[in-house]
């Protein structure tokens, strides 16, 4: 794995859970819950907050060079973020991601520059009026661009979209010169994604999770090599270079170590899972969702109302206050404001309802395929 510098880009992907060619199955949801074999598209039960995924967590910097690291089942944590990254960042002048706090925790520990973009991004745009200036009509163009440059300034002033953090406050004209000059984005890690799902799940026809490492180290090596070498290997000569590559590695890894190898990635608490278990079939209740599942971008660390309201907008706390006729709240310091909302008797629910706003989709991806697969079926 190479030092990344420079711009860098940060995210999880997840790749479901897999005990392929095992005997015995195990379940990792806890006691009562049977891991079941899994036939077609059988969606998992309370997604990748829990422990039927497995979190790869992939960076990439502006010159191409990647570190793939398969952290962990279930949510990442800034630990094993650190654990797993920190001799693979040197010195980066900016790190790109989600809304995951992850990522916020450790650029403030570290004093680095964070630039955050929210998966909902365009969803927020798209309800705030934000439009697609028609360029085969000048005059009109302008005045698109003039509107769409008051809505990018006002959202930008809520915190509802992307912005730099732990570099003090930003005017919008100054976080938007820097976002253009540093290219700052995450498209590169989105395609980093994107060509790790089309490995494991198209060339390798799903990979067993205990050999999950083994195929993703493998995958960004060859990326690497191709970033280095402008292609990938092709020839006699390049496999000669990689043999020797390996040789150089000094690495004994035997059939043996592969034959007995088991499954020792970091596993959520049965209490955490208990708690997740219980509040996903609240928030379905809820919300008349049957689907939902907490992700990563939820901003639900703990399942702590006061954490999770202390992360959130003065914005969206005020509008919650204005909306329960609570009195006096603005000269209210951020805490003060917190607490005299987690009074309100249904405080649950104005949570769920923060949580579902914030989301730029319904149902995820894997329970759209599983519907489309069974209507086929009937």
């Amino acid at each position: 794995m190479p030092k990344l510098s420079g711009v860098v880009q940060v995210d999880e992907t997840f790749i479901r859970e897999s005990q392929k060619g095992s005997r015995s199955l195990i379940s990792y949801l806890g006691k009562g819950e049977e891991r079941k074999p899994r036939y077609g598209r059988k969606p998992s039960k309370f997604g990748v907050m829990g422990s039927e995924f497995a979190t790869v967590t992939t960076a990439i910097d502006n010159r191409g060079y990647s570190v793939s690291k398969v952290a962990c089942l279930g949510k990442l944590t800034t630990e094993l973020f650190t654990t797993s990254f920190e001799e693979y960042l040197f010195d980066p002048s900016y790190i790109c991601s989600d809304a995951n706090s992850v990522y916020e925790q450790y650029c403030k520990a570290f004093n680095v520059a964070h630039y955050i973009k929210p998966s909902n991004y365009l969803t927020v745009l798209y309800h705030n009026g934000y439009d697609i200036p028609n360029y085969s009509h000048p005059s009109q163009a302008k005045d698109t661009e003039a509107k769409n440059k008051k809505i990018l300034e006002s959202l930008y002033g809520n915190n509802m979209i992307d912005y730099i953090s732990n570099r003090g406050v930003k005017t919008y004209n100054e976080f938007s010169e820097l976002k253009t000059l540093n290219r700052l984005s995450l498209a590169r890690v989105n395609e980093l994604h994107a060509d790790i799902k089309d490995y494991i799940y198209g060339h390798m026809v799903n990979v067993s999770t205990k050999y999950l490492q083994d195929y993703i180290g493998f995958f960004t090596y060859i990326r690497n090599w191709r970033v280095t070498n402008g292609n990938y290997p092709s020839s006699m000569k390049d496999t000669e270079q990689i043999f020797i590559d390996i040789l150089k590695t000094k690495v004994k890894y035997t059939v043996t170590d592969i034959n007995k190898k088991e499954l020792v990635l970091p596993k959520p608490s049965t209490r955490y899972i208990a708690i997740l278990k219980a509040q996903t079939e609240k928030i379905r209740t809820a919300t008349s969702n049957k689907y939902f599942k907490f992700d990563e971008e939820d901003g639900v660390k703990s399942f702590n109302r006061r954490e999770y309201l202390l992360d959130q907008p003065k914005s969206k706390l005020y509008a919650i206050c204005k909306n329960h006729d609570l009195k006096k709240y603005k000269p209210l310091a951020l805490y003060g404001l917190v607490s005299s909302i987690l009074k309100l008797p249904d405080i649950e629910n104005i949570v769920y309802e923060l949580i579902v706003s914030d989301r730029h989709y319904k149902i995820a991806n894997e329970d759209l395929e599983a519907i489309k697969s069974n209507a086929f079926k009937t």
